[in-house]
């Protein structure tokens, strides 16, 4: 956070985030996963829609994107799954 308590958000281009990184994307929150952007929803994330080579604004800290790209496999819960799968593994 910077000093005024504000999040402190940094840009990059979409396809180079690693998987389990949050970005932003015209305002809505979006995870990264295997190249695809996934909105969430009340009913558990919505129908992915690819990475495209723009910038977008990265929500996780540079810190953590860094862990994230070191191979830690992030286990995101899914709720609503039409797949019936409980976890969406990366």
């Amino acid at each position: 956070l910077e000093p005024s308590g504000a999040r402190r958000l940094h840009t990059a281009p979409a396809a180079s985030l690693p998987d389990g990184a949050f970005v932003l994307v015209d305002g809505v929150s979006r995870l990264v996963r295997e190249g695809d952007l996934w909105r969430w929803t009340p009913g558990g994330y919505d129908s992915p829609e690819p990475c495209r080579t723009v910038t977008v604004t990265v929500i996780t800290p540079p810190s953590l994107v860094e862990v994230l790209r070191s191979g830690w496999n992030p286990v995101v819960p899914l709720v609503g799954n039409q797949a019936g799968t409980p976890y969406l593994e990366g």
